[in-house]
């Protein structure tokens, strides 16, 4: 993989022409101490989305993978993921400090490893920078990520393979076989990767072969005796096109700037021999995203690698027109920060709020440990973690389509007659209203209007969040 990304044939450029060239001394200096400023980025995003969650006293991490992995391992029971196994030795109070530790760890790794892979300074800039501040990366950041994790392993398992030493290389099948326990997916990228750096590097010496063969034992045996999951999650409720992109109101996704510059990147740069092993992983990554829109990290990997390349190839070339070429770097800039900002307003938003807290405790307080809680399938990590009351709804349940087919039955039930039985049939006895399931829950008529009937009670109460109890006959 030492290939030299330089995207552009060189070419005499006026002063003026010159946006993204060490000749121009504000991106010179920019290139100079990039990891400085970049890290920094990072960490101040950090800074005001946990300060933001601080001052409206809702919990410092979201999201319900975060929640998932929490209750998995408060509820100490044998998991081969690594990042349970983490959470369950390191003390509740500083477990929020995991996600930003992990993300800054992977730019200081990618830095030293595009260092080793001779990727140009520019390229290592602007798709570090593009990472950082991309909803994906900035989610990850206060969410627990198995992707994040894994990302990590698999860039520091690089960064010792491309070092001379034959027992340092030997030490990267550690963090190799760490990230082959996530899920099968995942080890399947880290297969094709190494494969791709044997073939390239034409290093097929007895380390390098090794770490392969161990690594395909290691993804048969995960998967036909541990029964790793194909992809892990997933962890919400899904919507391809708002999840892919971050402008639409989804979860995260990728921003429709850098999802333009991406199909520019694709069309500019697809004749050159040194990108087409990234037009490899096209086929593994973009299906996997329609399987389980949870894969968006890998997605947004080989998106802004895409972006990245289209965005220099673009800028390098002499334009006739100094001016558009100028307006066009700031539009694409200031259109990519656009995203950004737009969901950092909102990620303060997500799930679990004050109220979901507060409710949630209330329930383990008061209620009844064999209770059976039934709310909206997106909430029912948040209840395992809060209420340690088991939920009725688990996106990651075996029969998780049999169950959202319940969930859907019963939320748009119109008659007590057609959902009394199907609250009886589960043994639901607890019903936790959030503000989002009234948002989206008709008034008028519906499983909100039922509520009224004399069999539900409502027993609790705060910031429009409800909890009622289902009695039985």
């Amino acid at each position: 993989m030492r290939t030299k990304i330089n995207s552009v044939k060189k070419v005499e450029l006026t002063d003026e022409q010159e946006l993204i060239s060490s000749k121009n001394k504000y991106f010179s200096h920019l290139l100079k101490h990039q990891k400085k400023y970049l890290v920094s980025l990072l960490v101040l995003i950090f800074i005001f989305q946990t300060a933001l969650n601080f001052i409206k006293n809702k919990p410092l991490m979201i999201g319900g993978e975060s929640y998932y992995y929490l209750s998995i391992s408060q509820n100490m029971g044998f998991q081969y993921n690594p990042l349970t196994l983490l959470l369950s030795t390191i003390p509740k109070q500083i477990i929020f400090l995991i996600p930003p530790i992990i993300a800054i760890f992977c730019i200081l790794i990618l830095f030293d490893l595009a260092k080793k892979m001779n990727l140009s300074d520019s390229f290592t800039f602007f798709f570090t920078l593009f990472l950082i501040i991309s909803p994906t990366f900035i989610y990850t950041t206060i969410t627990l990520s198995t992707y994040s994790v894994f990302f990590l392993l698999m860039l520091l398992g690089f960064s010792l393979l491309f070092q001379e030493n034959k027992k340092v290389q030997a030490l990267s099948i550690i963090p190799f076989i760490i990230a082959t326990f996530f899920d099968t997916l995942s080890t399947i990228i880290l297969l094709f990767l190494q494969s791709t750096y044997i073939f390239v590097n034409r290093k097929k010496d007895s380390v390098n072969l090794a770490i392969l063969c161990i690594t395909v034992f290691l993804f048969i045996f995960n998967k036909f005796f541990i029964e790793i999951p194909l992809i892990a999650g997933p962890f919400h409720v899904e919507k391809i096109m708002r999840d892919l992109i971050s402008d639409l109101g989804g979860l995260n996704g990728i921003g429709l700037f850098t999802l333009l510059l991406a199909l520019i990147g694709l069309a500019i740069i697809w004749k050159k021999k040194n990108f087409y092993l990234a037009y490899l992983l096209l086929p593994i990554i973009v299906p996997a995203y329609f399987f389980n829109t949870d894969t968006i990290f890998f997605l947004t990997l080989l998106t802004l690698f895409f972006a990245t390349a289209g965005f220099i190839r673009l800028f390098e070339m002499c334009w006739t027109l100094i001016t558009l070429k100028k307006f066009t770097f700031i539009l694409l800039i200031l259109g990519i920060l656009f995203s950004t900002l737009t969901f950092v307003d909102r990620l303060s938003e997500y799930a679990p709020l004050n109220a979901d807290e507060e409710a949630l405790t209330w329930i383990k307080e008061n209620t009844p440990k064999e209770s059976i809680v039934l709310s909206a399938p997106e909430n029912g990590y948040f209840i395992t973690y809060f209420a340690e009351r088991k939920s009725l709804f688990n996106l990651n349940d075996k029969d998780y389509k049999t169950k959202m087919n319940l969930s859907k039955n019963i939320f748009s039930s119109v008659y007590i007659k057609d959902l009394f039985p199907l609250l009886e049939q589960n043994n639901i006895s607890i019903i936790y209203i959030t503000e989002n399931m009234k948002k989206n829950l008709p008034k008028e008529q519906g499983f909100v209007f039922l509520l009224k009937n004399e069999r539900f009670k409502l027993i609790y109460s705060y910031e429009n969040t409800e909890v009622w109890v289902f009695e039985k006959e």
